[in-house]
């Protein structure tokens, strides 16, 4: 008997059910390779450099990022999600038509009389809760970054720190515990009536973070106290 589909799995099937709409089939017809960016169908350098400049097109980037990162499935299919503006935010679920209250799209940790509009890059990194999180983990590992203001920057800040490998994917990591606490911490507040604090999430952080950084292989030595306290230290590789 097969199982019954997680909602992130159900999102993933929509999706691509969604791909599939925009393709078309031809009976007695072998498969051919077409670029779609010429009217064509051939592909030209020209077409692809044009499409590299409007920016945003990393997916192959994206999914080494994200499914090679060692961290669970399911915070896995989130991120791509998050990534791909997929996630049921109140400005997408308006989109969709689903809310059709304009008046209750604001970010619910922000004071509603700031209006602001409840989408990824708000809640994740603009949100005066997510940016004040996000600078308390900085602090945290001792970095001083003038963050970005959308979540693929703040990616992007969290792909190298400039030292050693088992630091850079210590790094990487933490930007997936920081979303993932974020979005669980929000369906907390909302189903649970939990209050957002800070604090409270930023232990949730260093947890995860930990446990995703011990099973990573070369990266484990150190324990839950020493991790909290200096992160970069233990994942420094000592000289022989």
């Amino acid at each position: 008997m097969k199982r019954q589909l997680r909602s992130w799995e159900e999102d993933l099937v929509r999706e691509l059910l969604e791909t599939f709409k925009i393709a078309h089939l031809t009976q007695n017809k072998e498969d051919q390779w077409r670029w779609h960016l010429e009217p064509s169908r051939n592909y030209t350098t020209k077409s692809a450099y044009s499409q590299l400049l409007k920016g945003d097109t990393r997916p192959a980037g994206d999914f080494k990022r994200v499914w090679k990162a060692p961290i669970p499935p399911k915070v896995s299919a989130f991120c791509w999600q998050l990534l791909h503006r997929k996630l049921p935010t109140k400005d997408n679920l308006a989109t969709r038509g689903i809310l059709t209250d304009t008046s209750s799209l604001s970010c619910c940790w922000c004071d509603t009389s700031l209006e602001s509009l409840e989408s990824p890059d708000h809640m994740f990194v603009n949100c005066n809760l997510a940016f004040t999180l996000w600078m308390k983990c900085y602090k945290w590992w001792d970095k001083q970054y003038v963050m970005g203001n959308s979540r693929r920057m703040v990616l992007d800040q969290h792909k190298w720190i400039g030292g050693q490998k088992l630091i850079d994917k210590g790094w990487n990591i933490i930007w997936f515990a920081m979303v993932w606490t974020l979005w669980l911490g929000k369906n907390d507040m909302i189903l649970k009536k939990k209050e957002a604090k800070v604090d409270c999430f930023f232990e949730l952080v260093q947890t995860r973070s930990f446990y995703w950084a011990k099973n990573t292989a070369g990266m484990d030595g150190f324990s839950i106290s020493t991790w909290c306290q200096n992160p970069v230290n233990c994942l420094k590789i000592k000289p022989n």
